[in-house]
């Protein structure tokens, strides 16, 4: 990317990553400028349902442009976005937008399936015969945990391992929840019930 120079007394400049998959570095005229996780330390973070905001530090007033490097890791090339560059001010508004859709929120609805599930799962210690709600916060917990994958950033394994367990856990959850329904309207045979 080719960045002008800034006018004395103008905004600060910004670049701005909407997508970026995994880790991150950000470079500006051979220097190292910022970067989403410590790479010394060889540890892979997921950055990508969550927006990478840099400020960049002024250019001198002189003639050209200052020369910036983004190297990314990604998974694939869909998950790389193009990166905006622009004043501090109108890109932080809209950072902080997409995050609280992509991550802020996303995060309320994690707590708020495994509150309601924990619940449920209560409810079905108790009382045996409310099987059926049983299903229902097995399945709001399992799919919880599996939307975890919208909001971590720094993974407790392997990617390869974290991807797995969300995929089990979301159809898991997914699982439980069809039987909720068709246990909840008595649709499930006796045998089934039974080996249930």
């Amino acid at each position: 990317l080719s960045l002008p120079a800034v006018a004395a007394g103008s905004e600060t400049q910004a670049l701005w990553l909407p997508l970026l998959s995994m880790n991150a570095e950000l470079w500006l005229d051979g220097q190292r400028l910022a970067a989403t996780t410590d790479a010394a330390r060889g540890r892979t973070t997921r950055h990508w349902n969550q927006p990478w905001l840099v400020s960049l530090p002024r250019t001198p007033m002189a003639p050209g442009a200052a020369y910036l490097r983004v190297q990314a890791s990604a998974i694939n090339e869909g998950m790389l976005a193009a990166p905006w560059l622009g004043a501090i001010g109108e890109l932080g508004a809209r950072h902080e937008q997409i995050v609280f859709w992509r991550v802020t929120l996303p995060g309320w609805g994690v707590a708020f399936g495994l509150s309601l599930g924990l619940v449920f799962l209560l409810i079905r210690l108790h009382d045996p015969r409310q099987q059926a709600w049983g299903y229902f916060g097995a399945g709001a917990v399992l799919w919880s945990l599996g939307n975890l994958n919208l909001t971590v950033v720094h993974m407790p394994g392997p990617d390869a391992w974290w991807e797995a367990a969300v995929h089990v856990t979301q159809f898991a959850g997914l699982m439980c929840l069809v039987l909720f329904g068709l246990s909840y309207a008595q649709a499930l045979s006796a045998r089934l019930r039974r080996g249930l």
